[in-house]
């Protein structure tokens, strides 16, 4: 059994026969997998060709769709064991072409009965067009409205009930179940539209009249109610479905709270960001009247296309129907909506009326681990930087932080150890940044605006904001936490997160920082090791590269938004740009070996090939591959990036060797590093620890101090310096140099 719904404001495959054949197809073959070698035998010989571990993600064009179909309608042998029964709703919302209009779709359709009649059942819904009504038998077709009639009839009595003239409510409930053809939804709005008559003294005669003025098409119904609206409540109505369709693609709900502010936006549109906010701190028996008024509000202006409904016990507001926003986007209401809304921003308006309502929230109100906090976070100033409705001195950011200094959850504290660090996305959708050695089940999604911009890419927020204020990124801590924001802007695909990794680089974080964070997907097996940014960078390039090499095809981030753009470019860019500040170009990774759901790598690092185990898992496809090639191999960092064909290799392998010499230098002149043109020294040989549960301040080395340092790889102390200067730790053919006083060890940290 397979079902499909054709839907007109929808995707290309959403309303055509190429989509309709690819949905059944795929329910088809999820359903009964063992008719995948008969309907697709040339891809079922291309993967069992391949290592069973390699979970490769096919594209299959459109010929090979219609091809497949073909072969599971017609090879007669498959219906020894199975039968087939195709669901397909709102053939009337087919967009067809001059070569498939509706008549192609419909012999198309009656074609795969008539083949194997026993075998393959149809059941199809669609409006009384003539084309469908031709094509299909009147003796296997049932009228909705004729089986929903009696159920609207006492639907409409129940809610007219208190009409004073009951002889004749017979009358006016027929009329409208009649004129409402089988849509529950033109009934439901119908009679909203009687009862609120009813309530301004209108009599059964005024009803009637009503009723006979409406329009039987749900289209024609919302502009006869938008057309009924005087000039002051249509232009409230237009905010309200403006603000709606803004929020919509980015899963933040509005709440009937939030949007109880909207009168006060509207005589201030900067009201929630005044110094003196009129409604701090609100209590409960004031947003209960208030959202009473906007009920009330909501209900006179939008007249039953937007209702309040509950929500995770919230009242949020909501269109009624999924076909009242497809009405508002089509191309006449929205010019109507344009012409009243001349000097209204949607952006900027759910933003100050989601901020009012953060100001009026009691202290420590906050849900525990942030994610709401952090969903409204991510979505406005994603919103808003898609809009480009913030410049300097970016008012909103700054007091959606102090919002958050109020509600007591903008600074994390030093000593809370938390699990996990992750960004909401979305509903049900989170972008894990990192781990930590502390307690696993506590978890805090970030919300602080200069973080959350840096997932968003805003790169003009971020260096203002360092610009005025630098303790920001004061700590090693604070600028690895905005690193792997960095990280995140990457792996949505956002433009800004080269440049947000410059600012970092050129401020002091160096590609040498060891890091207390583990990435998704990765985590150190040997306590006493660590790893530095930049080669952890590396293996976030291991991991997620191999999805282009495997499936040949680019690297895409898995965010659709239009601003952003292909990841794989700013793999090879953000790489470029670390050797550029120093990078070491020592880095090894062996064959990964098979370690439950995931890998054991064996890296090696600096010139003296310090050896780490990273336990890696997911996305390792094309590792599993690599597996195959070699047991005693290890691939440089060289190697790595000829295998991976980065669009910008030459350079990458230009600037490897470059610092490589570098340091052969560096290491040869007796610990003392060679000033060159580029004061690579400053990149290249600076290690910063920032360790989220080490809190002494004296410098360290891999997680440990450096005086209790045995490692043999490190066992000369030298030339220790006064404090803020440079001190260098030499030990075989590697230097390392570690910034004390100023940079010494802090640990706090403004996340969620």
């Amino acid at each position: 059994m397979a079902s499909f719904f054709f839907w007109r404001p929808g995707s290309p495959l959403q309303k055509s026969l190429a989509g309709l054949l690819r949905s059944l197809l795929h329910d088809t073959l999820k359903a009964c997998p063992e008719l995948i070698p008969e309907v697709l035998p040339k891809y079922w010989n291309q993967m069992k060709s391949m290592p069973w571990q390699v979970q490769t993600e096919l594209h299959l064009p459109a010929p090979e769709i219609w091809a497949a179909f073909d072969r599971l309608i017609e090879r007669r042998s498959l219906y020894k064991k199975h039968c087939f029964c195709f669901f397909i709703d709102g053939l009337d919302e087919y967009e067809g072409t001059y070569q498939e209009d509706c008549k192609a779709m419909v012999e198309l359709l009656r074609s795969w009965t008539e083949f194997a009649p026993a075998d393959v059942k149809i059941c199809v819904s669609s409006r009384e067009y003539n084309v469908f009504m031709n094509a299909f038998s009147p003796n296997r077709r049932l009228r909705l409205q004729d089986l929903t009639q009696k159920d609207m009839e006492k639907y409409v009595q129940d809610k007219l009930r208190h009409i004073p003239d009951e002889a004749n409510i017979t009358s006016l409930v027929n009329s409208i179940t009649e004129k409402a053809q089988g849509i529950f939804l033109w009934v439901a709005i119908v009679v909203k539209r009687m009862r609120e008559l009813i309530e301004n003294g209108s009599k059964l005669t005024k009803l009637q009249r009503e009723l006979d003025l409406l329009p039987q098409e749900l289209d024609d119904l919302f502009e006869h109610i938008l057309k009924s609206l005087g000039t002051s409540d249509r232009k409230k109505a237009y905010q309200t479905f403006a603000m709606l369709l803004k929020l919509k693609p980015y899963g933040l709900p509005l709440s009937l709270f939030s949007y109880t502010f909207l009168e006060d936006y509207d005589r201030d549109p900067g009201f929630a960001m005044q110094e003196t906010f009129p409604h701090s701190i609100m209590g409960e028996s004031a947003k209960e009247d208030r959202m009473e008024l906007a009920r009330k509000t909501l209900t006179g202006c939008c007249r039953g296309l937007v209702e309040p409904i509950m929500d995770e016990e919230e009242l949020i507001l909501s269109f009624t129907h999924r076909s009242v926003p497809e009405f508002l986007l089509a191309p006449s209401i929205q010019r109507d909506m344009e012409l009243h809304l001349k000097d209204f921003s949607p952006e900027d308006a759910t933003s100050q009326l989601i901020l009012a309502e953060l100001w009026s929230k009691e202290p420590n109100s906050a849900d525990k681990n942030g994610e709401r906090l952090g969903l409204i976070a991510y979505s406005l100033i994603r919103m808003r930087h898609k809009a480009k409705a913030d410049r300097v001195p970016y008012s909103f950011q700054e007091n959606f932080h102090s919002a958050l200094t109020q509600l007591e959850v903008a600074e994390w504290k030093g000593d809370d150890r938390f699990g996990e660090i992750y960004a909401s996305l979305a509903r049900n959708t989170i972008l894990q940044l990192g781990f930590f050695q502390g307690d696993a089940s506590r978890r805090s999604c970030i919300s602080t605006p200069l973080y959350v911009s840096a997932i968003v890419g805003h790169s003009e927020y971020v260096a203002w904001k360092v610009e005025r204020n630098p303790t920001v990124i004061d700590t090693p801590f604070k600028m690895i936490l905005l690193f792997y924001s960095v990280v995140g802007a990457l792996l949505t695909g956002r433009i800004g997160a080269l440049s947000i990794l410059e600012l970092l680089l050129r401020r002091g974080l160096s590609p040498q920082t060891l890091t207390p964070i583990w990435g998704p997907d990765l985590r150190i097996m040997e306590e006493d090791k660590s790893i530095s940014v930049w080669q952890h960078f590396i293996l976030f390039c291991a991991m997620f590269i191999d999805q282009r090499l495997i499936a040949g095809s680019r690297l895409t981030s898995y965010s659709d938004d239009i601003e952003a753009e292909p990841a794989y470019p700013l793999f090879g860019q953000m790489i470029e740009k670390f050797l550029q500040y120093g990078a070491d170009p020592h880095f090894w990774i062996s064959v990964p070996k098979r370690d439950g759901d995931g890998f054991i790598v064996k890296l090696k690092l600096g010139v003296e090939r310090r050896r780490v185990l990273v336990h890696m898992s997911g996305h390792c496809e094309y590792l599993e591959k690599w597996r195959h090639r070699s047991p005693d191999l290890d691939d440089s960092l060289h190697d790595l990036v000829e295998l991976w064909q980065l669009e910008n290799k030459e350079s990458v392998l230009q600037l490897l060797d470059r610092n490589a010499k570098h340091l052969q230098r560096a290491s040869e002149g007796g610990g003392e590093v060679a000033h060159e043109e580029e004061q690579l020294a400053k990149g290249a040989c600076v290690a910063q620890i920032a360790d989220q549960h080490n809190l002494e301040s004296k410098p360290q080395v891999y997680g440990r101090p450096v005086t209790e340092v045995q490692d043999k790889e490190l066992v000369q102390f030298k030339n220790p310096k006064s404090a803020g200067s440079l001190t260098e730790i030499g030990g075989g053919s590697h230097v390392f140099v570690f910034i004390f006083g100023k940079c010494s060890i802090e640990q706090s940290m403004t996340t969620r």
